[in-house]
């Protein structure tokens, strides 16, 4: 089995034509915010791709899992649709 985890404290993660964070292929992801962390995931106006993904700010292919124990995840927002702040 292929985990991919993420544990985010105080990151501030841009990538200007694609997702900043893009799980391609795992078999369970898992983001975790640290306690207390703020942490920032900024996309551009526009995503170059080949077959339409991925096309949001944080784009999983996998089974994914956000949890923590009182971080905040913060997106930039640059495209409509999105979530903007997910805290825990």
């Amino acid at each position: 089995m292929y985990i991919v985890i993420y544990r985010l404290h105080g990151v501030d993660i841009r990538c200007s034509d694609s997702a900043p964070v893009y799980i391609k292929d795992a078999d369970k992801a898992i983001i975790n915010p640290a306690d207390g962390s703020v942490n920032y995931l900024t996309d551009g106006n526009s995503y170059v791709t080949d077959d339409g993904e991925p096309n949001v700010v944080l784009f999983s292919n996998s089974d994914l899992t956000i949890s923590g124990e009182g971080g905040t995840l913060k997106k930039t927002f640059t495209l409509s649709g999105k979530v903007t702040s997910v805290s825990f």
